[in-house]
C-alpha cells in the first residue's frame, strides 16, 4: 500500500509492517491471555446462572489506552522499535495492576489450549485482537507516516535545479495528490482476503462452516 501511494525508486527508507506487527503481537501476548482467562470466567459464570462481573482492568477503554499508539509517539526508525518499547511499558503497567488484584492466575492452561486448538502464538496475536483497535489506532496512524517517508524519499531524488527535474517533480506531486491510501486500502480488500489464508484459524473456521452445512442439510432432508 505504501509503495502504491508513493512509487519509491529505491527503498532507502524501509518499514516492514509484518515484522512490526509480529513485534506488536509478542508485546501484547500476555494481556491477550488475560483477556481469554477472564472471558472464560464470565462464560462459566453465565452457565451457572451467576452474576457476571466483567474485569474492569481489561475493559474496552483500558485496552485502547494500552494498545493504541499516539501520534506523538510515532518513530519509524528501526522498524518502530521505540514504539514497541512504549507499548511494552504500557503493557507492563497493566499486567502489574492485574497481578496486584489477581495473585494466583495461571495462564499456562490458556496458553497451551490456544496453541493446540487454534495455533495462537505470541507472534500472530494481531490476527485475533479487535480489528477496529488494530485499524483505527495503529494502521491508520502508521500508514500515512510510512507513505509520507516514501514520497519524501522519491521527491528528494529529483534535481530541482534543472527544468526537466522540476517537471518530473511536479508530475510526481500531481500523481501522489490524486492517491487516497484509505480508498486504496478498502478497494484492495479482495487481495487482503488472500492473506487470510496465512491465519491458522481460517482452516478451522472453514471446517466449522462445512460441518454446520452438513448438519443443516441432514436436518433439512429429514424434514
Amino acid at each position: 500500500m505504501a509503495k502504491k501511494c508513493s512509487l519509491p525508486l529505491q527503498e532507502i527508507f524501509s518499514f516492514c509492517f509484518i515484522e512490526f506487527f509480529e513485534a506488536y503481537s509478542k508485546t501484547i501476548y500476555e494481556i491477550f491471555l488475560y483477556i481469554i482467562f477472564f472471558r472464560k470466567q464470565e462464560d462459566n459464570a453465565k452457565k451457572q446462572g451467576l452474576e457476571v462481573n466483567s474485569e474492569i482492568l481489561i475493559s474496552k477503554k483500558s485496552l485502547k489506552d494500552v494498545f493504541c499508539i499516539k501520534q506523538s509517539e510515532i518513530d519509524l526508525s528501526n522498524n518502530g522499535k521505540n514504539l514497541i518499547q512504549l507499548l511494552e511499558d504500557r503493557v507492563n503497567q497493566l499486567k502489574l495492576k492485574i497481578e496486584e488484584k489477581h495473585e494466583n492466575i495461571d495462564l499456562k492452561v490458556i496458553k497451551n489450549d490456544l496453541i493446540e486448538e487454534f495455533e495462537v502464538k505470541p507472534e500472530n496475536i494481531y490476527w485475533y485482537i479487535k480489528g477496529h483497535i488494530l485499524y483505527d489506532c495503529v494502521v491508520k496512524l502508521l500508514l500515512p507516516k510510512v507513505i509520507g517517508k516514501h514520497q519524501k524519499e522519491r521527491e528528494d531524488r529529483y534535481d530541482k535545479n534543472s527544468q526537466q527535474g522540476k517537471n518530473k517533480f511536479n508530475q510526481y506531486q500531481n500523481y501522489t495528490k490524486g492517491i487516497d491510501w484509505e480508498t486504496l486500502l478498502k478497494d484492495g480488500h479482495n487481495s487482503c482476503l488472500l492473506y487470510l489464508e496465512l491465519c491458522p484459524l481460517m482452516e478451522k473456521i472453514k471446517q466449522d462452516i462445512d460441518r454446520y452445512l452438513q448438519e443443516f442439510n441432514l436436518i433439512k432432508n429429514k424434514d
